[in-house]
């Protein structure tokens, strides 16, 4: 199937598929074999076309799990990984044909309905801030794609636009988006998952995305950066934890195709999510709490639970949201007897591509689930709402772009310690446990501390703790935007693969001295674009050098 040039618009699945958000489907009355613009309800396709933007079901798993939350060494070793960064075409074909199915379905939205005299052009607006969310994560992930030319009704085969060209277009997209959601008309209510139709929010919503990508692209052109990160900040941005966004799930008596896919995979240890010794060393001592006892201050949070708090193995002290984001060895799955009880990571790079049965070489044969699984917080429920861009998120960014100088940016130690306060909060944290957190000068394993004031060493520089918070608050679902980070600011602190697939090329000294080259950079194009445009293919990959080589940088990424 030709991706990104056949439209794949499914009314169909729309009726089937959706019923989680909403049953008003009787007011439709189209032909699911023929849709075309203007005769297929704006709501119904805008909200097909949002929840099929991020992985859903077991999508999850192939799509992001063992790909990009490896790559950010969230998780490590798991069953099928891309562990020694050997992906398959099936693991670059799911970032890559999801979200072009989605932009057949926007570009048709934005087309039709983005015109202020429209009496739906809200919706249009919004499939465009959607659209730049969406296709953000794809750029990022490749670098030069189809953007400009992708999906429209002129072009057959889309040119490959370099990453600047598709950054400077998303850019003016949003100003367009922006400026029309100001004016513009109707309201779609609950069929948009993510705002419920409120355009003032989505304003926001579009804002913080470019502050977002303005950062990005700082060291690549600081001046259009500085220019886009002002414009945002100046508009404003996310400001509270009402205006973050998250994404609308179904509950259990739906379809699992609008569950929370970290709760499709509950039940399955082959699509759980394993700590990483990265993290561990992340969060081990970062923040002075100690680790609880029932009776503590922590333990009082719901969220932390009676297992983890009776750990039998784990550091003196934590980061307190460790313990919400990962449980103790032996709560899922089958695991050595010596192993239970113990709040583990395993060190990236072991897993072997050809492995089914969860086995990896760890010195010996070893297995995934003798490592901490993530905690029920995140698989409990069919409807926990999944995050877009949190708050805490917006607040990291204002810090950035404080550091970076930026006007409008305020004080880089408040937007920091805001951030960390409102990350807290979203897994239940608050009061005397958060105010000690902020103040601790007690350093993880990398040498980073919390108190902003506080500077021990070269893992300690403001950017270091902004960007380590950051990391922390964007666990697990931010995964792609951790992965970004990395790349741009090689930090936090990260291990470098022990084993990796025998054509990626990195030397002794790479390791040793944990240098950007010890690092995977990009994914490598779908082998079926050579197929159905080969032409324009290859003249993106001739922009690589010839070679479509996973170590090559992205534009923004400029060391």
């Amino acid at each position: 199937m030709k991706r990104i040039f056949k439209s794949v618009l499914a009314v169909a699945s729309v009726l089937l598929l959706m019923t989680s958000c909403t049953s008003k489907f009787e007011d439709m009355n189209v032909s699911p074999n023929s849709p075309s613009a203007g005769n297929v309800d704006p709501k119904f396709e805008f909200q097909y076309a949002v929840s099929r933007s991020i992985s859903y079901r077991n999508t999850y798993q192939s799509g992001e799990q063992i790909t990009i939350a490896t790559f950010c060494e969230y998780d490590a070793n798991s069953t099928q990984s891309a562990s020694d960064y050997h992906m398959t075409n099936q693991d670059v074909s799911h970032a890559w044909d999801q979200p072009y199915t989605c932009l057949t379905n926007l570009n048709n939205i934005i087309r039709t309905y983005a015109d202020k005299d429209n009496t739906n052009s809200n919706v249009g607006y919004m499939a465009m801030v959607w659209k730049v969310w969406t296709m953000l994560r794809v750029t990022d992930f490749f670098g030069d794609i189809p953007y400009t030319e992708a999906a429209s009704a002129e072009a057959t085969l889309p040119k490959y636009d370099t990453q600047k060209e598709v950054y400077n277009a998303m850019f003016s997209q949003l100003d367009e988006a922006v400026a029309g959601l100001q004016n513009g008309k109707g309201n779609i209510g609950s069929y948009d998952l993510i705002y419920k139709g409120d355009a003032k929010k989505w304003i926001k919503f579009a804002n913080t995305l470019r502050l977002r990508m303005a950062l990005r692209i700082y060291d690549a052109d600081k001046t259009l950066a500085t220019k886009e990160a002002e414009k945002a900040l100046n508009a404003g941005i996310i400001s509270s934890a009402d205006e973050e966004a998250m994404m609308t799930m179904g509950d259990e008596s739906n379809s699992d195709y609008s569950w929370n896919p970290l709760y499709y995979g509950r039940g399955s240890s082959h699509s759980t999510v394993h700590m990483c010794q990265s993290y561990y060393n992340i969060m081990t001592n970062l923040g002075g709490i100690d680790w609880p006892t029932a009776s503590s201050d922590v333990a009082k949070n719901s969220n932390v639970r009676a297992e983890v708090i009776n750990a039998v193995e784990h550091p003196a002290k934590v980061d307190p949201r460790g313990l919400v984001h990962f449980g103790v060895v032996g709560e899922r799955g089958n695991v050595d007897a010596s192993k239970l009880g113990h709040w583990r990571g395993s060190e990236p790079g072991w897993a072997s591509s050809s492995t089914l049965g969860g086995e990896f070489l760890y010195g010996s044969t070893d297995n995934d689930q003798n490592y901490s699984a993530i905690g029920p917080f995140y698989y409990a429920t069919a409807a926990r709402p999944w995050p877009i861009i949190k708050y805490a998120e917006a607040c990291f960014l204002k810090a950035i772009a404080a550091e970076r100088g930026i006007s409008g940016a305020g004080e880089a130690k408040t937007n920091y310690e805001n951030g960390i306060k409102a990350d807290m909060a979203y897994l239940g944290f608050t009061g005397k446990v958060v105010d000690d957190y902020i103040a601790s000068k007690d350093a993880n394993v990398n040498g980073t501390s919390v108190n902003w004031d506080n500077h021990n060493g070269a893992n300690d520089t403001a950017m270091d703790k902004i960007i380590t918070q950051k990391w922390i608050a964007g666990f697990i679902e931010n995964a792609y935007e951790a992965w970004s980070d990395h790349r741009q600011y090689h930090k936090p602190v990260l291990i470098p693969f022990a084993h990796v697939t025998a054509d990626f090329q990195r030397t002794p000294a790479d390791v040793t001295n944990n240098t950007p080259n010890a690092y995977i950079k990009r994914g490598f194009y779908p082998a079926g674009e050579q197929t159905t445009n080969g032409e324009n293919l290859q003249e993106a990959i001739s922009r690589l050098g010839g070679s479509d080589n996973i170590q090559k940088n992205v534009w923004w990424d400029v060391d």
